[in-house]
């Protein structure tokens, strides 16, 4: 059956169109249209608690795209969802209305917790990973923990993402003396409250951010799936974005357009949950959330 996901998030919304078979009980999804587009509809959140009427516009108008593609490519199933920017906004529900109109089809609002489960469902498709796993998903407006062998036990939303905490410490760049350690602190804070239940044996990492850092690590535009992305890298990768302009860093081979302005933050949430976990190194997916939903597109047909 061919389903339709798609993942509006806070900084990003994604698209995948895939075909899904059912092989040894296991349903497995065959990509046949991918899209991602920066809208930045998390811009200001963290401050107003609404939503920007430019950033609505434009992330409804990716969204009608959308709705045409899944419609050109005759989707059995069609599935939305929005995540922590809508969840905060207090205008949150209008925006909804008006993307069941543009996409043809009414988001459904995670909670943070459903989130971290869809997406550690995705984030291990087609890799053999030493259990107990955690999954960081570093979005935009939240942060979403899942830990777990095979699905997770435990599932965790932080208030953190990498828009919400450069529009707090990381605004002026480059960045000013004693910003850095005060994004370090903000971040770790948020962790110290989080109780891993056990030591994770393997860290896995998805979204924008982490495929960014291992595509800077490895000077190409596309990291493969399983990358290992070890924790002096991201350190290192750190220093070096807070000594550069935003112009600057979004030359940088890898780097997307329109996430240049919020890496910095999202290395920082990286590097922050890596020593929280006490690990040493982040296995790179190129899945998510979006195959997760994906997934259950296809359940639900």
């Amino acid at each position: 059956m061919r389903v339709g996901a798609v993942d509006i998030g806070s900084n990003t919304a994604k698209l995948l169109i895939a075909d899904v078979s059912r092989k040894d009980l296991e349903l497995h999804v065959e990509p046949i249209h991918r899209a991602s587009a920066i809208t930045r509809l998390g811009h200001g959140v963290d401050r107003a608690r609404r939503l920007d009427a430019a950033t609505m516009g434009r992330a409804l108008a990716i969204l009608g795209g959308y709705g045409s593609a899944t419609a050109r490519h005759e989707c059995d199933s069609v599935i939305a969802v929005a995540t922590a920017a809508v969840r905060m906004a207090s205008n949150g529900a209008e925006f909804l209305d008006r993307v069941e109109s543009a996409l043809g089809e009414r988001p459904v609002l995670l909670s943070g917790e459903d989130e971290a489960a869809l997406a550690f469902r995705g984030a291990r498709s087609g890799l053999n990973l030493d259990p107990p796993i955690l999954l960081i998903d570093p979005g935009g407006g939240s942060t979403e923990l899942a830990l777990g062998k095979t699905e997770p036990e435990y599932r965790e939303s932080l208030s953190i993402g990498s828009r919400r905490i450069t529009e707090r410490r990381l605004a002026r760049v480059p960045v000013v003396a004693g910003a850095l350690t005060a994004a370090r602190a903000d971040v770790a804070d948020v962790l110290d409250d989080t109780v891993l239940p056990e030591r994770p044996s393997t860290v896995i990492g998805i979204g924008g951010t982490v495929t960014t850092l291992a595509a800077l690590a490895l000077g190409s535009s596309t990291p493969e799936h399983g990358t290992l992305l070890p924790i002096e890298t991201v350190t290192s990768t750190i220093g070096l974005l807070a000594t550069m302009r935003t112009e600057e860093i979004a030359q940088l081979t890898g780097v997307p357009a329109g996430r240049a302005d919020v890496l910095l933050g999202g290395a920082v949430i990286v590097e922050q949950t890596l020593v929280h976990a006490e690990a040493t190194e982040l296995v790179v997916s190129t899945g998510g959330l979006i195959d997760g939903l994906a997934l259950e597109a296809a359940e639900r047909v």
